[in-house]
């Protein structure tokens, strides 16, 4: 995520300040003191690293979280360069300014380019890596591609707010979204989606009915056009509709209460609705239906958790295409 990109740059930043600061108090006197501060430079740079090879092995800045094993990584680096710095102890007022000075000119580089980073992350354009086949055959699993995210506006640092909207969500856009969980202790398709980034199709918007009868999905009474495409792909049995314990109104709360999937599951895959969209939100699903989490099992997506739309695959090569 973006934000974690800014803490880094940020965190990088402060060091380069301490490290110019200390530089001209002169604490560097003693091998101890400047052995503890080059350990948390090094300690910076493994964790940088083993940041950048996460996100290379194809598992995405959204799917990074700050755990023991980046940390543990970075501690071992920082030991092992701490206690070699012992060594230089022969002439440390030569020595460790010439040091801490390239230290500080390393960090301040990598804080501006992350910081840039990141600032094109917030406004302009992101990198996501397709986590399964649910939106097959639009996206594979797999596949890394570049997102819109100043098409439905410029988007505020932290918040859900934009401003100088340039193109409405309309129906058939892939779009990126934060998932609409309220707390990590939600469940929904059998595991926590919190804090998770989700692309789909839009299929609905404000206002519009969406019911799906023997998986053909019907908007406001009409096939979806996207549905025609979609159908030489699906695959396996229909499942059977649920056994429904619900009026219309109590249906149509529940679901937008993010509660009707966990009640009734796999059963609405085939069998779902009719609901009605709420204003200010849309209905997400995936291009391949019966391998999908979507809006059937947890509700509609608010226009202020969606980040942008898909542009078009860079990787790998043989897929490379603009997203339709």
């Amino acid at each position: 995520m973006e934000w974690k990109l800014t803490i880094i740059g940020l965190v990088f930043a402060a060091y380069a300040a301490g490290t110019w600061h200390f530089l001209k108090r002169r604490p560097f006197q003693k091998a101890v003191c400047a052995s503890l501060w080059n350990s948390i430079f090094w300690a910076l740079a493994g964790f940088l690293v083993v940041f950048v090879l996460f996100f290379a092995h194809g598992r995405g800045i959204g799917h990074l979280s700050f755990n023991t094993r980046l940390l543990l990584s970075g501690l071992i680096v920082a030991g092992c360069a701490g206690a070699g710095f012992f060594r230089h102890k022969d002439d440390p007022v030569e020595y460790f300014p010439r040091i801490f000075t390239e230290n500080a000119e390393w960090t301040e580089t990598l804080a501006g380019s992350i910081l840039i980073a990141s600032g094109i992350m917030f406004f302009f354009i992101q990198a996501f890596s397709m986590p399964s086949s649910s939106m097959y055959p639009a996206l594979s699993a797999g596949d890394r591609l570049f997102v819109n995210k100043i098409k439905y506006g410029v988007r505020v640092p932290f918040s859900h707010k934009r401003y100088l909207r340039f193109k409405k969500v309309e129906k058939g856009d892939v779009v990126v979204f934060d998932f609409p969980a309220s707390s990590a202790a939600e469940v929904q398709c059998g595991g926590v989606q919190y804090g998770k980034e989700f692309i789909k199709r839009v299929v609905a918007g404000p206002g519009d009915t969406v019911e799906i009868r023997a998986g053909v999905l019907l908007v406001n009474g009409a096939p979806f056009p996207e549905d025609e495409r979609l159908l030489r792909y699906r695959s396996g049995e229909l499942v059977a509709p649920p056994e429904l314990k619900e009026d219309a109104s109590a249906y149509q709360t529940l679901w937008e209460k993010r509660g009707l999937g966990n009640k009734y599951e796999v059963s609405l895959r085939d069998y779902f609705g009719p609901v009605k969209v709420p204003p200010d939100s849309y209905f997400v699903l995936g291009d391949r239906r019966e391998k999908s989490c979507d809006s059937r099992f947890w509700g509609p997506v608010p226009q202020t958790n969606i980040k942008g739309t898909g542009m078009f695959v860079y990787w790998p090569p043989a897929h490379i295409k603009k997203i339709k």
